[in-house]
């Protein structure tokens, strides 16, 4: 469940390039379509929330789930350029109940510390899976075309249904009696009174934009300047997004040795080593994917340490801070990869990803001098 968004969005990434052919399309179009899914994701996820608290979370992603499968039936059979666009809106609406409800409901289903591990382990395979769904998608690309991909993705949406649908209990036992925008906007209040959680949501929408500029860029960059087939790609796209892996296995390390304020600075530290290299000229292959595995190292130890930290807020209001901390998240990529659609070259892409590294040196600074960590450091035990 916590994987569909990564096969939503990484499963195609090799195929970009044949889409915008297909369609007789520029870049732009290409990069517009992964901008418009995490549009659609960000914008879903804030009612996502308050729909399982009046619906239940396994009725509503089973619904947000159809409405996805959908997405995936038009993408496959539409000749036209808008209604692919429309099919990649649709699937943003599965993602985000996928994203929001695996970790949703893994905090309802356990005790607070088998929590923390299960969260780990939902990280570990969002990682996993960023690093192996290009590569499995510029395989089924080489062999079938782009397609195919959404074939198998529609396959794959259609195996979560079933499987959520059977073994999946209704973790929200108090479910609401109504639904209003009020209860909407009052959780955004919440949300946004609180400095930390502010902090966390920023500091990850920065990397994230980055992030999500290498995901849209990386296939041109790869395929057509650096010459390598779709299979190449995926897999040097998979040795590049491990850099995630490792900072998210790493970051629960790093909280036994440091404190709160050293760990975060650690993953900036990080992002700004590669934004700085990044500014170097794009001549060899290998040194660009060092550059990014070290961007994306430090991005999963940023990510991992504060989904940890919303974690340790009170029960009531983890639906809600999950939901804002992912808006907020993919609301960064959205941007980011909007920007990159109004250049003219993906070789702009690096120097987007070392602004975003240095915006996010300066914002953690700023919020260090109004020590942002100090509340939350109460909540650790």
């Amino acid at each position: 469940m916590v994987t569909l968004s990564v096969f939503e969005t990484d499963l195609y990434l090799a195929s970009l390039p044949s889409i915008a052919t297909n369609f007789n399309c520029a870049q732009s179009f290409a990069h517009n379509s992964l901008s418009i899914y995490l549009l659609s994701f960000a914008i879903s996820v804030l009612f996502a929330g308050p729909l399982s608290d009046r619906f239940g979370r396994k009725k509503t992603f089973l619904i947000g789930l159809a409405v996805d499968i959908i997405g995936s039936i038009l993408i496959f059979f539409t000749p036209y350029s808008s209604l692919f666009l429309l099919g990649r809106a649709f699937q943003g609406v599965g993602g985000c109940c996928g994203s929001v409800f695996s970790r949703v409901i893994s905090k309802e289903l356990f005790p607070p510390k088998k929590g923390m591990q299960v969260l780990t382990y939902l990280y570990i395979a969002i990682s996993l899976s960023i690093a192996i769904t290009p590569a499995l998608g510029g395989f089924i690309e080489g062999i079938s075309g782009w397609r195919s991909n959404i074939v198998f993705l529609a396959l794959f949406q259609i195996t979560i249904w079933i499987g959520c649908y059977a073994y999946i209990p209704e973790t929200n036992k108090d479910q609401k009696s109504s639904l209003s925008l009020a209860s909407i906007y009052q959780n955004a209040l919440t949300a946004l009174s609180l400095k930390d959680f502010r902090y966390y949501s920023l500091l990850i929408a920065i990397a994230w934009s980055g992030f999500f500029i290498y995901v849209s860029a990386s296939s041109f960059l790869f395929i057509e300047w650096f010459k390598k087939t779709p299979f190449e790609f995926g897999i040097l796209f998979a040795l590049t997004i491990s850099g995630m892996t490792f900072g998210s296995l790493f970051a629960g390390r790093l909280f036994s040795y440091f404190s709160l304020k050293n760990t975060f600075l650690i993953g900036v530290v990080l992002l700004n080593i590669a934004g700085l290299l990044l500014f170097l000229p794009l001549k060899s292959c290998a040194g660009f994917c060092i550059y990014m595995l070290i961007y994306l190292m430090g991005t999963g130890i940023l990510l991992s340490s504060c989904q940890m930290q919303i974690t340790l807020y009170r029960k009531e209001l983890i639906s809600s801070l999950f939901s804002f901390f992912i808006f907020f998240q993919m609301l960064g990529a959205s941007i980011g990869d909007f920007i990159l659609s109004l250049t003219s070259s993906a070789l702009i892409a690096p120097y987007l990803i070392s602004i975003c590294a240095l915006s996010s040196l300066f914002l953690h600074l700023l919020m260090s001098r109004k020590e942002i960590y100090q509340r939350t450091e109460l909540y650790r035990e």
